[in-house]
């Protein structure tokens, strides 16, 4: 599914920063918040982003780090 994906794609991210971070001694490292719309429909451009950007910041105030989908 999409979402399986988009879960594997920030899996990947995290342990490629992981990676990075622990190579330069940080103790802490970037993540990402990735916001993705799902829509059965076609929709105006405009709409679609900003749907993402909705997306985006949900899951950034939900604690980083993870995948969150809107329709």
């Amino acid at each position: 599914t999409v979402q399986t994906l988009a879960e594997e794609v920030r899996a990947a991210i995290e342990g490629e920063f992981r990676r990075w971070g622990k190579d330069r001694g940080l103790e802490s490292f970037p993540t990402a918040s990735i916001g993705l719309v799902l829509s059965e429909k076609a929709r105006p451009f405009g709409e679609i982003v900003k749907a993402m950007d909705e997306a985006q910041r949900q899951a950034k105030e939900q604690g980083k780090n993870r995948v969150v989908f809107v329709q």
